[in-house]
């Protein structure tokens, strides 16, 4: 793609030129002959592929380093709704009616806040991944819950506790200290 273009941005700086020099000789009173085209066309050639080259790097630098609006506005988003799909069938559900998700073998079931349980053939682990910036926090191998749904949190003795999540109970592991951390803070 750059190859065509540096060579059609030289022969636009030549023809720029020469019809300016051109333009200027006429109002002289003169005449402006530009030689051989091969031989000057190819000096001029090897000058505008290095501006060429250097206008582009310009442009790749200050697009790097100025936050484009877009990008940012896209980074800021969080999805409000999740879709649920078993075989054929898709469910689409909104983040916050999601209670709860427990791995079941090679399925993960979904506890929606209106007690369905939906079932999707995916790893936990890539659910946790998926949603996590939603605010889903890991509180055993097999369970991931919405924090923002926590109504109550019970010690159960050796470091581990019970969440509740309205009516719904999970297990929060002593293994995971930093989501305690998490449901602890104000």
């Amino acid at each position: 793609m750059h190859v065509p273009a540096a060579l059609a941005f030289s022969a636009l700086h030549v023809a720029g030129f020469v019809i300016l020099r051109q333009a200027v000789y006429l109002a002289a009173g003169s005449h402006y002959g530009y030689g051989p085209l091969t031989e000057d066309f190819a000096y001029e050639l090897r000058k505008d592929a290095l501006s060429y080259v250097l206008i582009i790097a310009i442009f790749w630098g200050v697009g790097r380093l100025t936050p484009r609006a877009d990008v940012e506005l896209a980074q800021d988003l969080t999805p409000t709704s999740y879709d649920i799909r078993d075989g054929a069938r898709l469910t689409r559900v909104r983040i916050d009616e999601i209670l709860a998700v427990t791995s079941a073998d090679n399925y993960v079931e979904f506890v929606l806040s209106d007690g369905r349980r939906l079932m999707m053939r995916k790893a936990l682990s890539a659910i946790e991944n998926e949603l996590g910036a939603c605010g889903f926090l890991r509180t055993h191998r097999s369970w991931l819950i919405n924090a923002a749904k926590m109504t109550a949190l019970k010690p159960e003795g050796s470091g581990d506790y019970t969440v509740e999540l309205s009516a719904l109970s999970v297990p929060l592991s002593r293994r995971f200290p930093e989501t305690l951390a998490k449901l602890r803070a104000p």
